[in-house]
């Protein structure tokens, strides 16, 4: 009887321990399994390409909130609002002054001696007379886009008429002909801005989508009505070009490279690599370096790199910028009077995709330098986003070399309080600079790079302030530019600018 007891007893250790040791291995295993530490922290299991384009695409069609929606479409239509109510502005002087030029015409048919055995009906002018700019009723305080675009396109329209009625009234007083006959046997050719809804339909099939209605309840359909804000402000910029060709400049120089070719100065090439055509600028203003530094090749030397600006700091001289996000490129078809403008002038979305790009062939640069252009062609499909790039001198390129193109830069610099200090900047070709949103230099025609080309003092506010710069190459292979600030008084002690 006890015998039998010890060895059940036996049994049951032995039990127990391959019991406990089976747990032990079982928590040793699960334990090895969980993700390591790394330097304190634990490492996630990392997630394929395709997870994570899967959850990118869940973000973006994500619904979003009603009031967030309409405040985001607010916020991005700031800058494009801004833009067509001036250019509005352009084009009621334009259609007044067409108006004016047509009803002194018109006034002058009627008023002409009718030949005996004629009847008076080859003066009748009443299928020319149309709605004065004035006779339009207000669109209010805030209009909204579709409502501006819409404005504009009416005005289009009613220029291009009154051009071709004023081009009648002349050819019928000149040659004694029938008004009504001459008009009616002249054709208006010129093209006119698509309507809005055309527009919306245009974006919709860019990204997959049939019919012209947009409704925004996604960062999808956000990116989306983006585009659709970049194609109101290209379209009304591309009517505003062709109306300053066909009826004069209203009081404007007319857009550079406006000339057939041949009549402006060519630019020569630069030696550079590239492995594409740089056939010559037409029209284009060659604009003669003006030196604005005691001496530029001392600043370039003397200066370093920064975004952060301290009154504690040691550094008291020129600091440039050499990180950015950068975009493009956009096609600017070598008309470098700014008319056509493209998504970044309408608000900064560094998560954006643009599908409206320029298409061919580019380069690609592997250096920043502002006479060559060195590295490998790039084939340009048309889709666009941000791109960080940091250069290794104060010359900034684009992301892809190529002519008759449009790049932007954005950047951010810090303060720690509100200071005064003196931006210098320099473009190869043409560009726009904004600082906080404020349109504070731009330069028109075609331009060697220097880094003084335009140097001005700027109030910085503390905190964040935010710079956006518009590059355009016209042609001639290089582009870039640099952006240089420098505190006002030790800017003056050393020298620079001149006085």
């Amino acid at each position: 009887m006890t015998r039998a007891t010890i060895e059940t007893d036996r049994r049951a250790r032995v039990i127990s321990w391959l019991a406990a040791g089976l747990l032990f291995a079982g928590g040793a295993l699960t334990l090895w399994q969980l993700p390591h530490p790394v330097q304190g922290q634990l490492k996630a299991p990392e997630k394929t390409a395709g997870e994570r384009e899967k959850k990118d695409e869940r973000k973006k069609t994500r619904p979003l909130p009603a009031e967030y929606a309409k405040l985001m479409m607010k916020s991005s239509e700031v800058l494009v609002k801004r833009e067509l109510k001036e250019r509005l502005k352009r084009f009621e002087a334009m259609a007044q002054e067409a108006f004016d030029k047509e009803d002194v015409l018109l006034d002058q048919v009627d008023q002409r001696p009718v030949p005996e055995g004629l009847s008076s009906e080859i003066n009748d002018t009443s299928m020319a007379r149309g709605k004065a700019p004035a006779d339009y009723p207000s669109l209010g305080d805030e209009p909204s886009v579709k409502d501006l675009y819409e404005r504009i396109a009416v005005h289009e329209a009613d220029i291009q008429q009154d051009h071709l009625a004023t081009a009648a009234a002349n050819k019928a007083l000149k040659e004694g002909l029938s008004f009504p006959d001459t008009l009616r046997a002249m054709q208006l050719a010129a093209t006119q801005m698509p309507g809005y809804g055309e527009l919306i339909a245009t974006v919709n099939a860019q990204h997959g989508i049939e019919g012209n209605s947009m409704e925004v309840a996604s960062i999808d359909d956000i990116n989306r009505y983006r585009d659709l804000l970049g194609q109101a402000g290209r379209q009304s910029g591309l009517a505003e070009s062709r109306l300053l060709g066909m009826v004069g400049n209203a009081g404007r120089k007319p857009p550079p490279g406006a000339g057939m070719a041949g009549d402006g100065p060519q630019r020569p090439g630069n030696g550079g690599e590239a492995g594409y055509g740089a056939p010559g600028l037409t029209g284009q203003p060659y604009v003669p370096h003006e030196a604005k530094f005691e001496s530029e090749e001392m600043v370039a030397a003397q200066a370093l790199p920064g975004r952060r600006f301290s009154r504690e700091t040691m550094r008291r001289g020129w600091l440039y910028v050499n990180t950015w996000y950068m975009i493009g490129p956009w096609e600017s078809y070598g008309r470098n009077d700014f008319s056509i403008t493209h998504p970044p002038e309408q608000g900064i979305d560094l998560d954006a995709v643009y599908h409206d790009g320029k298409t061919g062939r580019g380069i690609a640069e592997n250096e920043s330098s502002p006479l060559r252009v060195h590295g490998k062609k790039a084939l340009l499909d048309g889709t666009l986003s941000w791109k960080f790039m940091q250069s290794e001198s104060m010359h900034n390129t684009v992301p892809v070399t190529t002519d008759s193109s449009t790049c932007y830069a954005y950047t951010e610099l810090y303060f720690d309080e509100p200071a005064t200090m003196i931006v210098a900047i320099g473009t190869d070709d043409s560009g726009k600079l904004w600082i906080n949103d404020r349109e504070i230099w731009h330069d028109e025609g075609w331009s060697w790079y220097h880094i003084d080309e335009h140097i001005e003092a700027f109030n910085f506010r503390q905190g964040w302030n935010r710079i956006v710069v518009r590059i355009d190459n016209n042609g001639g292979a290089a582009t870039g530019f640099s952006f240089l600030i420098c505190p006002k008084d030790a800017a003056l002690r050393a020298g620079q600018p001149k006085q």
